[in-house]
């Protein structure tokens, strides 16, 4: 049972069993009689790929006068409101629900504090989508338990099934070391083995973030941009996290970003990379930037190992290179504290 808590955000515990259908009360179809009109839908603008993650959205619209009740309530009150995602390949819930915040009210049906949702409810449920899933069209289902009220009224409890056809895309494929990109740049050659020197244009690359996005580097122009390649084996990257966040803080407002790539399999060949590695690697690194609150936009293993090789030559870690405005190299950094002073000539 949830109980009550006035300071936090509410949320909804990964453990599925919470979620549950209640003895007689059966799955029913939504009518335009009904208080509250629930829809489900994937975030937008972002792209859905195998062994990614996305936010699914699950949206109820209270109708005026009527309440919702939150996940978290009082032992002898109403119904909480439960979620449950059906679960079936390729879709999994990986993480907790989270929703808006509840308003606290003392409800004269029940004659206590209950936590209610009144005009619109937002639920945000992380989904998994299984590695091995083939591109195309597949089904999210989703079923949510509740009971709605006035102030004078309740409404029996109500399961009702939301499904969504979500557009799965094919995995970003892993590319090796070994792997050559071609770019063409200005004074450059098309290709660029021993990595950029300074005053050089980089050219343009494409990777996918963290919320399963597709970027281009191009969205940093006009911004004094560090890009810092590191990995979560990497001792001297993770020392250097709370001067980034510093430098971060005082500079991003004025004009400075950062792109953090992931590079945990750089130098291995992808023929020889454990699978379990990767996925090990992935979520600690996810898993890393959560629990340093790190706010700057990390690129994927699979998408920034490709750009660590062929377009800057790194070969160890920490590695970090400035640049300016236009895309073009300042320098490669060593030391937190040298960055920190040539920001404070450059970013005005």
């Amino acid at each position: 049972m949830f109980f009550i808590n006035r300071t936090r955000p509410v949320r909804l515990a990964v453990a599925l069993t919470l979620a549950f259908f209640i003895p007689g009360v059966s799955s029913v179809s939504q009518d335009s009689s009904q208080p509250i009109r629930w829809a489900i839908k994937a975030a937008s603008d972002v792209e859905i790929r195998a062994g990614g993650t996305f936010d699914a959205l699950l949206v109820a619209a209270i109708a005026e006068g009527w309440y919702l009740y939150s996940p978290e309530q009082l032992p002898g009150g109403p119904l909480p409101t439960r979620i449950r995602l059906i679960e079936g390949e390729p879709f999994k819930l990986k993480g907790e629900i989270q929703s808006s915040p509840a308003r606290i009210s003392f409800d004269t049906n029940f004659n206590m504090e209950t936590q209610i949702f009144e005009g619109e409810a937002v639920f945000t449920l992380p989904v998994a989508v299984s590695a091995g899933t083939e591109e195309g069209k597949y089904t999210l289902s989703v079923a949510v338990t509740f009971q709605s009220c006035n102030e004078t009224t309740c409404l029996p409890a109500r399961t009702v099934k939301l499904t969504a056809d979500i557009q799965v895309h094919a995995a970003v494929k892993a590319a090796s070391a070994r792997d050559v990109i071609s770019v063409k740049a200005a004074g450059m050659g098309e290709k660029l083995h021993d990595g950029l020197s300074e005053g050089m244009e980089v050219p343009e690359f494409s990777f996918i973030d963290f919320a399963g996005r597709k970027r281009h580097l191009s969205e940093f122009r006009g911004k004094y941009l560090l890009i810092g390649f590191w990995a979560t084996w990497c001792k001297p990257c993770l020392a250097e996290i709370p001067q980034l966040k510093e430098l971060y803080k005082k500079y991003q407002p004025r004009g400075f970003e950062i792109l953090g790539m992931d590079s945990e399999t750089l130098g291995q060949d992808i023929s020889e990379v454990d699978p379990q590695f990767v996925k090990d690697t992935d979520e600690r690194a996810r898993q890393l930037i959560k629990t340093h609150g790190i706010l700057w936009t990390q690129a994927t293993t699979e998408t920034a190992v490709p750009v660590a090789v062929s377009i800057f030559g790194i070969q160890s870690l920490p590695a970090k290179i400035l640049l300016d405005r236009e895309g073009k190299v300042v320098a490669r950094i060593k030391e937190s504290k040298e960055l920190d002073a040539m920001l404070s000539t450059l970013v005005k």
